[in-house]
């Protein structure tokens, strides 16, 4: 099956309050390459213009949840399953147990997209977190030697000098760039009633 994580986005749905969820279920989405995925999610999300508006179209949310899927750093393309919509099709549980209890052995990553106002409009505020497989929340740097207790040396030993660097790059730049979750904000991100908001799914 290969290595088993997952993407998590929450977006806002317009400015009133609505928010929906990207979900993504990766096989070999690990280690650095989750984090070059985070950063460059981050970065993009940041850089959003009016992000209220930045997913009120299914063709808007289905161009995010694929640019989780593009490794820019590595140029390379994983292919995701959609667990929003393997939900729809199944409901063989609830919304939360079946979209966050998905298989995993290389942690996962949460993004949350905070609309905040600054200089008179809005702009999209990342909070984020990456996870073990049981939920403790780890930064970026954290959740790296944690990954290294599954492989048999430490990362630093096993990637070449140039990935490593790409990979520092990353975790500075996710660490001055956007704000680590608390228990409490993870938490609500699982028990948000995200099946019972309208979604453009």
């Amino acid at each position: 099956m290969g290595q088993r994580s997952q993407i998590y986005l929450k977006y806002p749905i317009g400015d009133k309050g609505k928010f929906g969820l990207i979900a993504n279920y990766y096989s070999w989405c690990y280690g650095e390459r989750l984090i070059s995925r985070a950063a460059w999610a981050i970065r993009f999300l940041s850089g959003m213009i009016y992000p209220e508006y930045g997913f009120i179209t299914e063709e808007h949310v289905e161009k995010m949840r694929r640019y989780l899927d593009v490794n820019f750093d590595m140029h390379d393309v994983v292919i995701s399953t959609d667990l929003v919509k393997e939900f729809e099709k199944s409901r063989t549980a609830s919304f939360p147990d079946y979209v966050f209890n998905q298989a995993n052995n290389d942690g996962r990553l949460f993004l949350n997209c905070v609309l905040r106002e600054e200089d008179g409009k809005k702009v999209c505020e990342i909070h984020y977190c990456f996870t073990d497989i049981d939920y403790n929340i780890l930064d970026a740097e954290q959740y790296m030697e944690w990954e290294s207790e599954s492989m048999y040396d430490h990362w630093r030993k096993l990637l070449p000098e140039d990935a490593i660097e790409t990979c520092d790059q990353n975790m500075a730049f996710i660490k001055e760039n956007a704000i680590l979750m608390s228990s409490e904000e993870l938490e609500s991100m699982i028990r948000f009633p995200y099946e019972n908001i309208p979604q453009p799914f």
